[in-house]
């Protein structure tokens, strides 16, 4: 699912959540932390390495605000005569609703973290957040619960919550200007990236004949 190019991202085009799944794999979470994580993903549509990297500092409870490092926003710099690409450390806010805010406040006061400590703060090393293969088991495990073993062609992930999120918005979009709104939303690279997300099941789309006036 990864962004590899401008035409891999919406492959599968069944590859997003259901209305309802989201919020029953929500409530199915075992514990405070993997509801935090999985109602994060699920509002902001972010990658998972960006979520799991946002540390208690950069949360703005005031604006309900989080600033996030966004992934893949790297450039090309030459030394002599060598050419080569180098990550930036490229920031994006995300704003979430009240809910959400409130529900990392109090998940923040709870597990007493401070400022410079990683909101899904590791158990087993100093200074880390939990890993990307225990963020996958929080998802699937939930997932699991609530009877979802496959999400179109691939096994549940957490990238799907970014897929469904992407897909909410196309659906709801009403100017093409929109299209540009999701992609800084989402941070792709391109705007050929975020027009993916415009295209839907055949059943959604048939489903548009029957919006046709006479």
């Amino acid at each position: 699912m990864a962004e590899k190019n401008n035409f891999q991202v919406m492959r599968d085009l069944q590859g997003f959540f259901k209305d309802g799944e989201r919020k029953a794999i929500y409530n199915s979470a075992e514990n405070l932390r993997d509801k935090v994580l999985i109602r994060l993903l699920w509002v902001t549509g972010r990658r998972l390495s960006e979520i799991l990297h946002i540390k208690i500092n950069e949360i703005n409870a005031k604006e309900k605000s989080v600033v996030i490092h966004v992934e893949k926003k790297t450039k090309k710099i030459k030394e002599g005569n060598i050419e080569k690409r180098v990550r930036l450390d490229y920031v994006a806010l995300s704003y979430l609703d009240d809910f959400t805010i409130k529900l990392i406040i109090y998940f923040v006061n709870i597990n007493k973290l401070q400022a410079n400590d990683y909101l899904f703060k590791s158990d087993f090393k100093d200074n880390q957040p939990i890993s990307r293969q225990r963020a996958f088991q929080v998802v699937r495990n939930a997932c699991s619960k609530v009877g979802i073993e496959r999400v179109g062609k691939d096994k549940p992930h957490p990238h799907h919550f970014r897929h469904s999120y992407a897909i909410d918005q196309a659906k709801s979009m009403k100017h093409p200007a929109d299209v540009r709104k999701l992609q800084m939303a989402l941070n792709h690279s391109s705007l050929a990236v975020t027009e993916q997300y415009l295209k839907f099941s055949d059943k959604e789309i048939k489903s548009l004949v029957n919006n046709v006036k006479d």
